[in-house]
């Protein structure tokens, strides 16, 4: 099987205030349940899921591109600064440097049924899009609490750019992508 022939990118390079929806306060983090200023997430999309056979087997459709795209809210009443939105990119990032490592693991899938490639990319993509993207972000938002906490900002924030800058990374501040 080709190598690569699954990849990942984000639909714009990086996130900007014109991403995000203006809602009315309370703006309430899925996470906690706290009230927040504003809050981040990304989906994901697969061009084509449909399995298609390779020999006896069924793999995922190549090439093929999985596409990450912001899912930002900020309320009406916050101010639009660089460090917010510094913040908040961190969770749109975080959605691309997990899509590397979903491509890569989609592209090895190889089952005797179509409905089981299926199953297997739903799998992966619940364990890495939602567990483990959730336990990252869970203890982001923890260390900066919500970004307040410049040290552990900057600290993150290098995290990411090394993560961003390594096509094969499979972790971020030791935490499995």
């Amino acid at each position: 099987m080709p190598i690569n022939v699954v990849s990942s990118t984000l639909t714009g390079s990086n996130l900007s205030w014109g991403d995000f929806s203006i809602v009315a306060p309370p703006l309430v983090d899925p996470a906690d349940g706290h009230t927040i200023d504003a809050y981040t997430s990304f989906d994901y999309q697969l061009s084509n899921g449909t399995p298609t056979a390779s020999g006896s087997n069924f793999v995922v459709p190549q090439p093929n591109t999985l596409t990450i795209t912001p899912n930002a809210k900020v309320t009406n009443t916050t101010a639009h600064t660089a460090a917010l939105l510094a913040h908040e990119s961190f969770h749109y990032d975080l959605g691309f440097c997990i899509a590397r490592v979903v491509a890569k693991k989609l592209e090895r899938i190889e089952l005797p049924t179509a409905a089981q490639v299926t199953a297997e990319g739903l799998r992966l993509f619940a364990y890495h899009f939602r567990t483990r993207a959730g336990l990252i972000q869970a203890r982001y938002d923890a260390d900066t609490h919500h970004g307040t906490v410049a040290r552990y900002q900057n600290i993150w924030a290098n995290r990411m750019a090394a993560c961003k800058g390594d096509a094969n990374a499979t972790q971020i501040g030791g935490y499995w992508l």
